[in-house]
């Protein structure tokens, strides 16, 4: 028995070459009807808010007093717990209150202790500066009408030295009747670089008495009066300058040391 073969196309029958498909084209009409549906799928979901809301709202209604109730509840408890934040607020504003006034106070009583301190120090800076400081004072004059000048002696009684002197002599003659000036002249001495060591006689001034012919005589019988006037002012060492001081000496030659010092005051104008 003979094998039976398979049959083979024919090359002309119309299934044996198969035409290509082609790809399917979208009808305008089906994406109109598509487009049309899509108002749809924005509506579904706001009509489901919409019963919902409505829901809500009926409920709330049907339960107003419940609802007012609940709500008054939380209003409460809300104020309740703010009314503990308040007093636990103001516990705190009144601790740092406190706080503050004792710190004000604990200030107070320091700067009162440090300016108790500051004037403790200020009174014995002040009497160290008065027992150990410069104490300037003039001596007494040397020379008289012979030697026809006088020597004035600055003297420090301190225990430091006084590094600025400053000296202004001043001399003075006039008639003894009337009072009428024959002579004066001012003269200044010293300055910065003046020091004057403590002790005696290592400092001083000479000045010329510039007498003329006759007036040593006048001077010897009392009709002519001669004054020697020093004013002065110092440095006592720490940097504190004095105020102006002088004295006043008259020359005298009834006098043991010639010269004495100036009368002041007749004491007349003092009451009987």
């Amino acid at each position: 028995m003979a094998d039976q073969m398979p049959e083979t196309p024919d090359a002309h029958s119309p299934d044996s070459n198969p035409v290509p498909q082609l790809s399917q084209t979208t009808n305008p009409h089906d994406e109109h009807k598509n487009s049309g549906k899509y108002p749809q799928y924005v509506m579904r979901p706001l009509k489901a808010i919409k019963t919902v809301f409505l829901f809500v709202v009926g409920w709330l209604d049907t339960n107003d007093g419940a609802v007012t109730a609940v709500a008054t509840l939380v209003i409460a408890a809300l104020t309740f717990f703010y009314v503990l934040y308040a007093r636990a607020q103001w516990h705190v504003m009144d601790r740092q209150l406190t706080e503050m006034r004792s710190s004000g106070k604990q200030t107070d009583q320091l700067i009162y202790l440090y300016q108790k301190q500051v004037e403790q120090l200020h009174m014995q800076l002040e009497s160290f500066r008065k027992v150990e400081g410069a104490y300037i004072g003039t001596g007494q004059p040397q020379g008289g009408i012979a030697s026809n000048e006088v020597a004035i002696a600055l003297e420090n009684y301190g225990r430091i030295p006084s590094p600025r002197v400053w000296i202004y002599p001043h001399i003075y003659r006039f008639t003894s009747k009337d009072h009428q000036i024959i002579y004066t002249k001012d003269y200044t001495y010293g300055g910065d670089q003046t020091e004057v060591p403590p002790g005696t006689g290592r400092y001083g001034v000479r000045l010329p008495l510039e007498l003329k012919e006759g007036e040593a005589e006048r001077l010897q019988t009392g009709s002519e009066i001669m004054w020697l006037a020093v004013s002065f002012k110092y440095d006592d060492g720490f940097g504190n300058v004095s105020d102006m001081k002088g004295t006043c000496f008259v020359y005298n030659p009834k006098h043991p040391a010639v010269w004495d010092a100036c009368p002041t005051s007749d004491f007349s104008h003092l009451p009987k």
